[in-house]
């Protein structure tokens, strides 16, 4: 059984499809707005996908946000890649470490809302 291929971003980058992918996590976190006076900033949303990979590109721009400032977080990108001698059917369960969030994936996916 194959590891997936984990690759994370902290700033601007490009994803590279490995050979064999076969499903595609994203976890995206939003970049957090800054602290004004004595109210600090809010963070941002995290939203979570799973895509076939067969509709994904070889390569993929990834564009990372910037915090507000003073204070506000940068934003990231994790990018799990399942490989096909390594396909879990269901889903699968990986952790968001910087949240400390737990993220299950099925076989459509967990989108949680977006604000625009």
């Amino acid at each position: 059984m194959s590891k997936p291929d984990i690759q994370y971003f902290a700033e601007d980058g490009t994803w590279v499809k490995p050979p064999g992918a076969v499903r595609v996590d994203v976890v995206l976190q939003g970049a957090g707005s800054g602290a004004s006076g004595i109210v600090s900033g809010e963070s941002g949303e995290i939203s979570v996908r799973s895509i076939p990979a067969g509709g994904l590109a070889d390569l993929v721009p990834v564009e990372i946000g910037k915090g507000g400032r003073p204070g506000g977080r940068d934003g990231y990108a994790l990018i799990v890649t399942h490989l096909a001698d390594g396909e879990r059917s269901g889903g699968g369960v990986f952790p968001v470490a910087r949240r400390g969030v737990e993220v299950q994936g099925g076989p459509e996916g967990v989108t949680p809302p977006v604000r625009p």
